[in-house]
């Protein structure tokens, strides 16, 4: 559970959030949704840790912060093979390399990107890189997992595709997606529950 508290968030002289308060079930799917500028990926940044100058609280239960993982609307991959970006945070975790080897290939096997284990990252399309880029945050099988827009840049089949495997990792590793979407019909398939952000945000009807 992640509770939030007087949280307020300011860029210089511009205030981008103020909530008083929030819970957040961490277990499960919950999709957040709110019209563009209300704040919802500096939300996702301070809850991941990405940023941390905020003032208020953001007090995580049951849950480690090398748990948590985010994937940005603009994520960034290396510039090596699609298989080294995905093996990347299981390396920095010490992960036996035979291990390495199976959940990798387990990976590109469900997204369907074998074909593209070798090429290297920079050359992929916006959806090939997509994949890849969600398929890395389940590399380590994360607790939590914050997704910005996480089918923005797919096709139709890889939409489905994409969220039958989050829905599935959410019950077999008893986990949490917590997503930013702007599709209501992505929402009405995936989500147990949706927090509309400006019932949360004071001075916002």
């Amino acid at each position: 559970m992640i509770e939030i508290r007087n949280l307020v968030k300011s860029y210089g002289k511009k205030r981008v959030l103020n909530i008083e308060e929030m819970i957040i079930n961490t277990l499960g799917i919950t999709a957040v949704r709110g019209e563009n500028g209300l704040g919802k990926t500096t939300l996702f940044s301070l809850i991941s840790g990405l940023e941390g100058d905020f003032e208020g609280e953001i007090v995580k239960k049951g849950i480690e912060e090398m748990d948590i993982t985010f994937v940005q609307q603009n994520f960034y991959l290396l510039k090596r093979s699609v298989y080294d970006n995905i093996a990347y945070p299981l390396k920095i975790r010490k992960w036996d390399k035979n291990l390495i080897k199976n959940r990798v290939e387990s990976l590109l096997e469900q997204f369907k990107i074998e074909h593209l284990a070798d090429k290297n990252a920079s050359r992929l399309s916006s959806g090939e890189s997509q994949k890849v880029a969600i398929a890395r945050a389940l590399s380590f099988r994360p607790k939590l997992i914050l997704l910005d827009e996480p089918t923005s840049n797919l096709d139709k089949d890889s939409t489905f595709l994409t969220e039958k495997i989050l829905t599935q990792y959410v019950r077999q590793e008893k986990a949490g997606v917590i997503m930013i979407s702007h599709d209501n019909e992505q929402i009405n398939r995936m989500a147990e529950k949706t927090i509309e952000l400006k019932d949360y945000l004071k001075g916002v009807n």
